[in-house]
């Protein structure tokens, strides 16, 4: 698994084309779904460009605040256009994720039985599922 910054960049493109799947992430807000349509077509772009076989493994949703009424409309959403792409697991948002850089640890060393690593865990479980299909 590589983990690329939040942009599209040569470290990007070069990740994309070392690799056999990509995931993307996305925040349930309106704009994030305007950006993630974007990248798609960037995407469709470079593989062409680049002769890759590569595809989409899923979506993972990010920061997720399921006490607001917009978060679940906008993962209707996507579960709705992107189907079986969207990952059952979602990554709520946590304080523990955003304190554990600062200390310079991985949510896991940082927090390991806080929501946000157990939010991760099981994101492991499925992405390392959908790879093995």
């Amino acid at each position: 698994m590589i983990d690329n910054p939040p942009s599209l960049s040569l470290l990007s493109i070069n990740s994309l084309v070392a690799s056999e799947n990509f995931v993307i992430t996305v925040s349930p807000a309106f704009l994030s779904l305007v950006g993630l349509q974007s990248l798609l077509e960037t995407v469709e772009v470079i593989k062409r460009n680049m002769h890759l076989d590569i595809e989409l493994l899923g979506i993972l949703p990010t920061m997720v605040d399921l006490r607001m009424r917009v978060t679940t409309e906008i993962l209707d959403l996507l579960r709705e256009h992107f189907k079986e792409k969207v990952f059952n697991t979602v990554i709520r948002q946590n304080v523990k994720l955003l304190e554990a850089p600062s200390h310079g640890k991985t949510i896991f060393e940082y927090d390991s039985g806080s929501v946000g690593a157990l939010c991760y865990m099981y994101f492991g479980k499925e992405f390392l599922a959908r790879c093995q299909n």
